[in-house]
């Protein structure tokens, strides 16, 4: 049987008299991936899960995606705290021990998936901080033959975005990357966040896609200065279906979703 995946992002959880629609966005996309079927074996969430970094928010997403009963792995996005998210995920020994970065790997059924930390505090764009390279490289060549996914915030790619790609990350990270990538051919696909829209790319001969926000989408601005704008298409998620010969991903957006104004 193949591993079903399915990918949460950049919900941006604000509580209190601060939501504009966040938690409401965030409880319909969890109803929408219950109406899966079957429903996915574990959920990766890539970033963003609040807006302030405060205890209160990730309370909130933890009681929401634990609704589905099935197994919740974060990493952090520039919006998090880190402390903030261990914390409220105490519980889950491969996140408390983590070191300075919260870098961990799960096994999803046959499918082995490696959570990477690029927040760089005090900013919104990211990089693969010397820690991560090492712990990536070395768990990557620990198991070289099982199916493998990569998942971090902020997508390793040119989105032609430019007010995006001015909060991405760093070039020469995205290089070293590309370098390592060949060396693993086992990776199946590299999964993100941050950008707020669908994209595919490629990144050393290995695919990239990047996860729609639970809660807004950016316009498909490809002018060199083009500030951020929303949009008006609903929430969405990802779908990942992993086996021992191939990945299918799948975008899924909301058919029956209007935001708040």
């Amino acid at each position: 049987m193949p591993d079903i995946i399915v990918q949460l992002s950049d919900s941006h959880i604000s509580v209190g008299a601060g939501d504009t629609g966040s938690v409401r966005a965030l409880e319909a996309t969890v109803e929408g991936v219950r109406k899966l079927h079957p429903l996915p074996v574990a959920m990766l969430i890539t970033g963003d899960l609040t807006e302030q970094g405060r205890r209160g928010e990730y309370a909130r997403v933890r009681e929401i995606v634990e609704r589905l009963g099935i197994p919740v792995h974060p990493i952090p996005g520039n919006h998090d705290d880190r402390d903030a998210l261990r914390e409220a995920f105490s519980d889950h020994p491969e996140i408390a021990d983590t070191g300075a970065h919260i870098n961990y790997s799960v096994l999803v059924g046959g499918t082995r998936v490696l959570m990477c930390d690029t927040v760089i505090p005090g900013s919104d764009a990211g990089a693969l901080h010397d820690e991560t390279a090492q712990w990536l490289e070395a768990e990557l060549a620990a198991d070289p033959d099982r199916p493998a996914l990569i998942a971090m915030h902020h997508p390793p790619i040119r989105t032609g975005i430019a007010a995006m790609d001015a909060i991405g990350m760093r070039h020469a990270d995205v290089l070293l990357l590309g370098d390592l990538l060949p060396r693993a051919p086992n990776v199946r696909s590299l999964l993100a966040g941050h950008v707020h829209r669908p994209i595919a790319g490629e990144l050393g001969g290995c695919s990239v896609t990047t996860c729609p926000s639970t809660l807004f989408q950016l316009e498909l601005d490809l002018g060199p200065e083009m500030p951020f704008r929303r949009t008006q298409e609903p929430p969405g998620f990802a779908v990942h279906i992993s086996d021992d010969r191939s990945l299918v991903s799948h975008i899924k957006f909301l058919s029956a979703y209007e935001p708040l104004a």
